[in-house]
């Protein structure tokens, strides 16, 4: 089997969105928890609520670029 330039750039491409996905779900947390070390209750609707709506977004977009 060979791979052709296309199928490995796309690869490399969704690792790269992967990686930046994750990096803003765990950027967010570890600032907030260094700035503000706060109970949980304050860090659900700073940081988790904003995230949650962020990736459903994602995932919507997603779906219509299909």
């Amino acid at each position: 089997m060979t791979w052709r330039n296309e199928d490995i750039m796309t690869k490399k491409k969704e690792k790269h969105t992967v990686l930046r996905i994750l990096l803003l779900l765990v950027l967010p947390v570890i600032l907030t928890e260094i700035i503000f070390p706060r109970d949980i209750t304050d860090k659900v609707l700073v940081i988790y609520i904003p995230i949650y709506s962020f990736i459903e977004i994602m995932i919507q977009a997603s779906y219509r670029t299909k």
